[in-house]
């Protein structure tokens, strides 16, 4: 140890005497009080008591014969290293209580309320503790010290009482955090804009008394972070823990490969991975695929409505004179809306706000004398775009069908399959001459604006690009494909009306469940998913193998989500915020985050 003033080393070597006469006998020796160690150095050692060998002869240089066995050094017991000491009352002599955690007693001082650990509690680190700390203590009455411990017992009641109103404080602050994060918020809003409306509107409603109250709530913009922050590892910590005690769990992710990789990262899974592996490719995704290839002559219809939009949009002042003409008309909106490749309902919302603005566009390409006029002279032309956008409306809504955070290969397939219905519906019905499933372009042949043979033509066109739009799908859901097959038990145990490619054990347990009606009326009143996971105890071997058909994923609906719960959160005056905490919070809808045990976790603060 280091010292800044003089200092003083004393070195005392303590050895064994040795006698000048007589036989080699037993020394025992005593450490003398403080009034002999202040007298002499040669009083630190007591005369040694000699015990001879003789049992009838003995010699006594200070006490009686008990005394000299009492003073006898005793053997010292070792003692392991997870001894546990327990409290002993003669403890309330030295000052000290204790605490009870986890079966284990802790003393605590009575003065100064420090909780040592258990390995103190030994009457000679107890007598260290007051002598060094409250040294003017050291000679009070046992009714001192008790009137001290229930004096500790008093401010624990009021500690207590007190942190638990901070503690309600501190829940708010959590709750808010929540909200802010849920909402995509800057963190600051809490401060500025959250924190001041509520003490405005408490101060109206209930008075100045509880204004304190909302004040105290910490809101700052760090505060919020480090909240934000410890919320989002409770909720990661609580996935992991639901991932590493199911069964089967689902990965989803971009495939791509690689000029030295043959095949996609599917085919590398299946060559470690067992034999049941099943993968799935966006169901929507492929939607896009089926649909994306139209014809030359819708592709080209497109591009020119597309053009049409980028001279009204892409210039300012076309714009803001189209936007105005819109209000003078009284249309219900008052512009156009760009076309992008890359998202899923692009073209289906693009094209219906075009033909409900038609009569808008018409007349400001009119007025701009604009060659894109001569496109509204066509009726042909026309015709094909009011089609195009009822078509592509329909699609719109298989796509948002699909969507979903709960949707399966189950509701998947039955979607794709009940579209494929339509589409041979709507093809017999065309032949027909009824177009009533195409609201636009029914609205055209209703108002007569086609000519007998201009409804034969587009009845052809129609007829050739359903068609084709069935095959693409069949292409891209090939029926050999179908998890369905020899799975529909899955979908709905309680109809057994064909042969399923199950073991005796499993058939015999979906015979039991089948014919219990009381779970029956449960699986109307649940969705697929909840009623399986509810017989997980009851029919663990019927629910594995549902399982790993509801557990893949369908879609990248989640993954597109993510996207668009980004955009709000990383803006340019937070481009370098870590987005992950946020994100992770406000995409979480199945887990909670549990508030109460964070609480319990962390330092009351109030506001400052």
């Amino acid at each position: 140890m280091r010292s800044c003033g003089p200092s003083l080393n004393i070195v005392i070597f303590i050895g064994i005497p040795r006698w000048p006469d007589g036989p080699r006998d037993t020394p025992v020796w005593k450490p003398c009080d403080n009034e002999l160690l202040e007298t002499s150095l040669s009083s630190f050692f007591i005369k040694p008591v000699v015990v001879k060998n003789n049992e009838n002869e003995k010699t006594e240089s200070n006490g009686n014969e008990q005394e000299i066995e009492d003073e006898m050094p005793r053997k010292k017991v070792k003692i392991p290293l997870n001894y546990t000491y327990k409290y002993i009352d003669k403890y309330i002599g030295y000052g000290f209580t204790y605490i009870n955690e986890n079966g284990v007693d802790l003393p605590q001082c009575f003065i100064c309320g420090i909780v040592l650990a258990n390995a103190s509690l030994k009457p000679n680190k107890l007598l260290r503790h007051l002598e060094t700390n409250h040294n003017e203590y050291r000679n009070k009455t046992t009714g001192f010290f008790l009137r001290k411990r229930d004096e500790l017992k008093i401010n624990k009641k009021s500690i207590k009482s007190y942190t638990t109103v901070d503690k309600v404080y501190l829940k708010c602050s959590f709750i808010a955090t929540m909200h802010i994060a849920k909402t995509k918020k800057p963190y600051n809003i809490g401060e500025k804009l959250i924190k001041p409306c509520m003490v405005d509107i408490c101060s109206e409603l209930f008075g100045n008394e509880h204004v304190l109250k909302i004040k105290n709530i910490p809101m700052s913009d760090d505060t919020i972070h480090k909240r934000i922050l410890c919320i989002a590892n409770d909720i990661e910590y609580q996935l992991v823990e639901k991932v590493n005690k199911s069964l089967f769990y689902a990965i989803q992710l971009d495939e791509s490969t690689d000029i030295r990789i043959h095949s996609g990262v599917v085919s590398r899974v299946k060559e470690v991975a067992h034999a049941h592996l099943i993968s799935t490719h966006c169901f929507i995704h492929r939607e896009q695929l089926a649909v994306k290839d139209m014809g030359e002559n819708f592709n080209d219809i497109l591009n020119q409505c597309t053009t049409i939009i980028n001279f009204i949009r892409a210039r300012a002042i076309n714009s803001r004179i189209f936007s105005v003409m819109c209000k003078e008309f009284g249309s219900v909106y008052n512009n156009v809306l760009f076309h992008s490749h890359i998202r899923w309902l692009s073209r289906g919302k693009v094209l219906t706000r075009f033909i409900e603005l038609r009569t808008e566009i018409e007349v400001f390409l009119r007025e701009k004398n604009s060659p894109l006029f001569n496109h509204f002279q066509d009726i042909i032309w026309l015709a094909k775009v009011t089609y195009i956008s009822d078509i592509f409306s329909l699609l719109n809504e298989l796509n948002l069908s699909m969507q979903g955070p709960s949707t399966n290969i189950f509701t998947c397939y039955n979607k794709v399959e009940a579209f494929l219905k339509k589409l041979d519906l709507w093809i017999k019905r065309i032949q027909e001459n009824t177009y009533d499933m195409f609201p636009s372009y029914y609205n055209m042949t209703e108002e007569k604006l086609l000519k007998k043979n201009e409804i034969n033509v587009m009845q052809c066109v129609i007829k050739t690009y359903l068609s084709k739009l069935k095959n693409k799908l069949l292409k891209y859901f090939p029926p050999s494909h179908d998890i369905r097959l020899n799975n529909m038990w899955i979908l709905n145990p309680f109809l057994l009306c064909e042969k399923y490619e199950l073991s005796l054990l499993n058939e015999s347990h979906l015979l039991e469940l089948s014919s219990d009606k009381l779970l029956e009326q449960s699986f109307n009143t649940k969705n697929l998913n909840q009623f399986w996971i509810s017989l997980s105890n009851e029919y663990a071997n019927l629910y594995e193998e549902a399982l790993k058909k509801l557990v893949p994923f369908t879609t990248t609906y989640l993954s597109e989500s993510g996207f668009s719960t980004l955009t709000p959160i990383k803006t340019k005056s937070r481009n370098k915020l870590d987005v992950e905490p946020t994100m992770r919070i406000s995409l979480t809808n199945s887990i909670e985050a549990q508030i109460d045990s964070l609480v319990k976790q962390h330092q009351d603060q109030g506001s400052h």
